[in-house]
C-alpha cells in the first residue's frame, strides 16, 4: 500500500511545485476521473470560502 510520502512531496516549495502542476492535469481529467464541473470551477477561481464552509478543508490557504 503506498504512503504519503511516496509520492507527496515533503518541502513546501515542492507541494507547491505540484499543486500547480496538478491545475493543469484536473480540468483535463475531472471528466474521465468524474470530478464534478463546479470542483473544478472552484478549484480554477480559488474559492477556498465555500471549500472552507462546506468542511472540504480545515483553514482558508494565505494568499
Amino acid at each position: 500500500m503506498s504512503q504519503k510520502t511516496d509520492w507527496f512531496p515533503g518541502a513546501r516549495a515542492g507541494q507547491l511545485a505540484m499543486a500547480k502542476n496538478w491545475g493543469g492535469i484536473l480540468p483535463a481529467k475531472a471528466e474521465a476521473w468524474g470530478v464534478p464541473t463546479a470542483e473544478v470551477t472552484a478549484l480554477a477561481a480559488h474559492d477556498w470560502k465555500s471549500y472552507y464552509t462546506a468542511g472540504k478543508i480545515k483553514a482558508i490557504p494565505e494568499p
